[in-house]
């Protein structure tokens, strides 16, 4: 276990060894826009694009995932994949239309 898990510096020493992470987060995968955003020991990313292309937009998802668990290993920092989730924006009508959301693969089933 990481010693500085749970500490005060825990926070702190996460984000000088993350510092260049979002040198590693493609600013656009498969035509589709990405973002990260970074606070504390927590990072999140997004990936948006039409309705209509749902099943390539959870492909590029599972794609930037891939990347990412793969800098955070390299860097000896482990994900939580139980505390990784899937959140879908839009209006009322707009989500009503996509029914159930995609099953996001990542990190086994």
């Amino acid at each position: 276990m990481d010693q500085s898990q749970g500490s005060c510096l825990g926070p702190l020493l996460f984000n000088i060894v993350s510092n260049n992470i979002s040198c590693y987060i493609p600013s656009t995968i498969n035509d589709f826009h990405t973002f990260s955003v970074r606070y504390a020991d927590d990072t999140q990313v997004a990936i948006t694009g039409p309705r209509s292309r749902l099943p390539d937009l959870k492909l590029s998802l599972e794609s930037l995932l891939d990347v990412l668990c793969t800098w955070f290993s390299q860097h000896g920092m482990m994900v939580n994949a139980s505390k990784t989730e899937l959140l879908m924006c839009g209006d009322r009508r707009q989500l009503s239309q996509i029914g159930e959301p995609p099953q996001i693969e990542f990190m086994g089933p």
